[in-house]
């Protein structure tokens, strides 16, 4: 603002006046400059302007004489945001100017009065006019002030949006220059911002009356009113106060019924620029549907806190919920208020913790989790129930084969449970491993290795749980109780020729052939007498099949054989509760007839089965004179003309086949074979009648698993093994990966509750086992309704790997590699900027197996200089029945390298292409490494089934590869 005329005059002076208005924050500095020389102004002054800004002022008071003759000012404003300045200068050309700056309030926040100043530049101040109106109305209180006006303002006047103007006329003007200003206008109010705050959750469920808040900001010239359901409310339940930052708060008190079936309450602010609002709505029932989970942390176990429960809440998000601890549906006392921010992600989950209080620790007792997240829900989120913590432990034992020792497995269940091995005074290191199940309860499970020298001797060992004050338990294992088909043999004893002559000692043989029978003891008895003397017995041997042979021979006087003397074979197999007998003696100078069934591969392969009367005798003429007469269902049948097999084992055989058709056989049709002598007449043992052996009609029990007792590295076992309450007569065959059916090794399996299960062994070569996808075992049996529609159950040894696909980029192609997955069909496809890429660019090896079985391939794609410089994005897609994977890659962003030059070379080569290749060589021999490994490690350590007791009454098939037919 420039000095006037008058003061010149009177004083001989001229006062220079500099205006900053508007900044923050406040620390600033005024300069001043006359001609160029830095100067200090007299005196500065600052005040608030506004609740955010501020304003301050300087002035300069230089001689009359220096201004008149033509001297420059300037002042400069320096602030943190940046300065500013204005100059003027006398004897230059002004245009009229009128400035009208807003309020400079004076007092604490502002205070209730205020001076508007109109200032006017460039106007002859002799002759010069101003008028101050508001609202139109003029206003007579103004002052003179060098060169502008002012005029004081009361707030009453001001805030209600009055408009104040002021008119100035220079004496040498004809017309007025009218500036105005109003309240919305000078900046000197913030717009307001409402806040609105629900009460307290806590106030909601246990209070008789709640309070909902408002706090207003910038709250300058602003009321507040409150609406209840768009209704005003009684001013008797609102008080306000202004806080010490400034807000006004404004409370609204209501009783609990009406908060909790009202719609909507809202805040409004009234402001004479920025009216406002807030406003609550009360959300629908369940708009806010919470996950509720309750679990019991298995760290706070570790550390000592076991009685510690989580309530996990989801789902959730800027709200306040009260969580209750129930038992048994019933709320425990203490409840917690919770206040859940605003969660970025959806699935993020609040815990809340309580202790189990000490009367709750029943063995019956089951806890949940409450949520309140909703008064006008119509019900509470309850959680799942836990288990009963607090019953009784639970306890099982299992064992695991293995190649040097068996792992036995203690796992307990409980609240706190504590096992303890009794391993017979064996020094064995146990290792225990815990995890907490979803019901809370705590499981233990501990681990021993027990060497196969103890477990075979048929130890006895044992596992004990304790768990707080509960009823301890305890479970006992040995190989008798966990797998008693280990001691699973056949014997048969086999006498001499029947041509044997007097004079000459003669050899008997009892033969054992299964599983685990190199230790068993054999005990030969002559007429109920144990001996010694002549008897030799080799080591056992290993068969083709994966069992073991073993041959006894006791060398017996010829007086004692041909006196018909009774000799016997004892086994006593481990688990066995009484030894195996077998027992010989020269057979009578007679014919014996046996009538054999059909055979397996009839029974499925054909429309008629065969059935062989079997006739043996010392006298091949008695043998050749026999006569066979068939009869089905009494009537008389054509039969094959018998043959005769020659000698064995001293016996002279024929053999007598009947063809019979499968519907005949499978209704129950008696089949009779009668053997007559010309001799003896009937034979003793004639007639003997066959029909099949119906069961009760209900499907039986049928189960497939492998046999990993069978130690032949070269050879693998499939068993299956049918079961029923009544089976009657069983047939069972197999499939390989659906081909034709093949036999298995099929016999009788005795359990020790009486009962009698069907098994059959397929042993195939390890290779083809690994190769093989699908193992099929059919059965048919005396009950089935259509018996050309077998039961049939399959087990696959291959099983489903995910495969692991790594992309690489060599000179002018991509390289897809992909390994160990299984089965071997796969499908590889390239996409460039995902855009599939034609065949011709690509080509995929055929998959190759692995030594673990799994399969491994790769794909490259031939790239341009071009494609891999533009920056493309190149991806390989594999298909394969595990589910679809991809890799992608580009050039990488330029990064500094080391080039290394030679003078006979073109081109440089950069130090990480090197390092590439080094690195990709190391990457191939770490996974080849890896997979070797891991087949070593497969093949090492079988696991040996124990879910079944396997004590077979006859192998047929084995006992033709390892030794002679016992004599009948």
């Amino acid at each position: 603002m420039l000095p006037s005329e008058e003061e010149g005059l009177q004083n001989k002076t001229s006062t220079f006046v500099c205006l900053a208005r508007d900044f923050a924050p406040q620390l600033h500095k005024f300069h001043w400059q006359h001609n160029g020389n830095h100067l200090l102004g007299e005196s500065s002054c600052e005040q608030k302007g506004s609740e955010a800004n501020f304003t301050a002022s300087s002035y300069l008071v230089i001689s009359h004489a220096d201004w008149a003759s033509g001297a420059s000012v300037k002042c400069v404003f320096e602030h943190r945001t940046g300065n500013l300045s204005k100059q003027v200068q006398q004897g230059g050309d002004l245009t009229p100017s009128v400035i009208l700056h807003p309020p400079m309030w004076r007092g604490k926040d502002g205070g209730s009065k205020a001076q508007l100043l109109c200032a006017f530049d460039g106007v002859d101040m002799k002759s010069l006019a101003v008028e101050w109106s508001v609202d139109g109305n003029p206003q007579p209180n103004s002052e003179m002030f060098g060169q502008s006006s002012r005029l004081e303002v009361d707030t009453r006047d001001w805030n209600p949006g009055s408009r104040y103007s002021c008119k100035v006329k220079p004496g040498d003007k004809k017309s007025w220059i009218e500036k105005s200003i109003q309240v919305c206008s000078d900046g000197h109010f913030l717009a307001p911002e409402a806040e609105l705050d629900r009460p307290p959750l806590r106030d909601v469920i246990t209070q008789q009356e709640v309070v909902v808040t408002c706090r207003v900001t910038a709250a300058g010239a602003s009321r507040v009113s409150w609406r209840v359901d768009d209704k005003h409310t009684q001013s008797q339940a609102v008080k306000e106060y202004r806080a010490a930052n400034g807000r006004l708060i404004s409370n609204l008190t209501l009783p609990v019924t009406t908060w909790n079936t009202l719609r909507s309450v809202s805040c409004k602010v009234e402001h004479p620029c920025y009216p406002t609002e807030a406003s609550i709505t009360m959300p629908e029932p369940g708009s806010q549907e919470p996950t509720v989970i309750i679990r019991r942390p298995l760290e706070d176990w570790e550390r000592d806190q076991s009685l510690v429960l989580e309530c996990l809440l989801g789902g959730l998000s800027s709200t306040e919920v009260s969580v209750t601890l129930q038992a048994n549906g019933k709320d425990l006392p203490k409840t917690e208020y919770v206040t859940i921010p605003v969660q970025k992600d959806q699935n993020s989950l609040t815990a809340v913790r309580f202790t189990i209080p000490d009367d709750q620790k029943g063995v019956n007792k089951r806890f949940s989790c409450k949520v309140n997240h909703n008064i006008q829900a119509k019900s509470p989120k309850i959680s799942s129930s836990t288990g009963k913590l607090f019953a009784p432990p639970t306890l099982e034992l299992f064992h695991t084969p293995g190649s040097g020792s068996t792992k036995l497995v203690c796992v307990g269940s409980g609240f706190n449970p504590q096992l303890k091995w009794n391993l017979s005074e064996l020094k064995l290191n146990a290792i225990k491993k815990k995890s907490m199940g979803e019901g809370g309860r705590l499981t233990v499970t501990s681990e021993v290795d027990v060497p196969q020298t103890e477990w075979y001797k048929g130890t006895t060992f044992s596992c004990e749980v304790k768990d707080e004050n509960q009823k301890h338990q305890t479970r006992n294992i040995s190989i008798c109780s966990a797998a008693p088909h280990t001691g699973f043999a056949d014997v048969h004893l086999v006498g001499p020729p029947v041509n044997v002559t007097a004079s000459h000692d003669v050899l008997v043989t009892c033969l054992l052939v299964g599983y685990g029978i190199s230790e068993l003891p054999i005990v030969w008895k002559v007429d109920g007498r144990v001996v010694s003397d002549g008897v030799t017995t080799p080591p056992s041997s290993v068969n083709a099949n994966g069992t073991q042979s073993r041959r006894s021979e006791l060398k017996l006087e010829a007086k004692k054989w041909h006196g018909r003397a009774d000799v016997s074979c004892e086994v006593a197999r481990l688990c066995d509760t009484a030894p195996l007998v077998r027992s010989i003696s020269k057979p009578k100078g007679q014919l014996s007839v046996e009538l054999a069934p059909p055979s397996q591969r009839d029974i499925f392969l054909y429309s008629k089965v065969a059935l062989e009367c079997i006739i043996t005798g010392a006298d091949s003429a008695a043998v050749d004179d026999a006569q066979v007469t068939w009869t089905v269902a009494g009537d008389k049948q054509l039969s094959q003309s018998p043959d005769k097999q020659g000698m064995r084992n001293g016996q002279f055989r024929k053999v007598s086949k009947l063809m019979v058709d499968m519907a005949d056989w499978f209704s129950g049709k008696v089949i009779e074979c009668l053997v007559s002598d010309q001799h003896y007449g009937v034979v003793k043992n004639s007639p003997l009648t066959r029909s099949i052996q119906k069961s009760d009609g209900a499907d039986p029990e049928v189960l497939i698993y492998t046999l990993p007792e069978a130690r032949d590295p070269n050879h693998d076992s499939v068993v299956c093994e049918v079961r029923g309450p009544s089976l009657g007569d069983v047939y069972v065959m197999w499939q390989v990966d659906g081909g034709g059916y093949v036999e298995g090794n099929t016999g009788l399996l005795h359990q020790d509750n009486g009962s009698v299960s069907v098994v059959s062994i397929l042993t195939v070569k390890s290779q083809r086992v690994a190769d093989a996808t699908l193992f099929t075992c059919a059965v048919k049996h005396g009950g089935m309704k259509d018996y050309t529609a077998p039961l049939s159950v399959q087990y696959s040894k291959m099983t489903r790997s995910v495969p692991t696909v790594t992309l690489l980029h060599r000179p002018g192609e991509l390289v897809c590699l992909v390994f160990g997955f299984s089965p071997a069909a796969i499908n590889i496809t390239w996409l460039k900027n995902s855009i599939r890429v034609e065949a011709p660019e690509q080509g995929t090896a055929q998959p190759s197996r692995g030594p673990d079985g799994r399969f491994s391939t790769h794909s490259h794609l031939n790239l341009t200089s071009g494609d891999w410089d533009s920056g493309m994005k190149f991806t390989c897609v594999v298909t394969h029945v595990t589910g679809e994977l991809s890799q992608d890659i580009s050039k990488p962003e330029p990064k500094n390298e080391v080039f290394f030059h030679d003078d006979n070379m073109a081109d440089a080569v950069p130090e990480d292409t090197v390092a590439e290749t080094l690195n990709m060589a190391w990457a191939f021999l770490f996974l080849f490494l890896l997979s070797l490994l891991y087949s070593c490690t497969a093949t090492l350590i079988k696991v040996r089934h124990t879910a079944h007791m396997l004590r077979a009454h006859s192998l047929r098939s084995d006992t033709q590869h390892t030794c002679s037919e016992p004599t009948h």
